[in-house]
């Protein structure tokens, strides 16, 4: 199991659009911390992911609309 964080311009639809991606990957959330930061939001979801897939899953939710930061923590 692994966390990973996504930063972004908060907006509407913002953690739908994340876990769209991360189904889109066959993938499901074990768990997950949402906070807004001002004008941010900071997504954690806890994932259960192959080491092979890390860098495919934060390309694709790099690519959702007005997300700025995406890292394993």
């Amino acid at each position: 199991m692994a966390t990973l964080e996504v930063l972004a311009q908060d907006r509407a639809g913002l953690l739908r659009d994340v876990m769209q991606v991360v189904a889109e990957a066959g993938k499901s959330a074990l768990g997950s911390e949402t906070r807004i930061l001002g004008p941010l939001a900071r997504i954690r979801l806890r994932l259960t992911v192959q080491d092979g897939e890390r860098e495919s899953l934060v390309q694709a939710i790099k690519s959702v609309k007005s997300v700025q930061e995406v890292r394993w923590v």
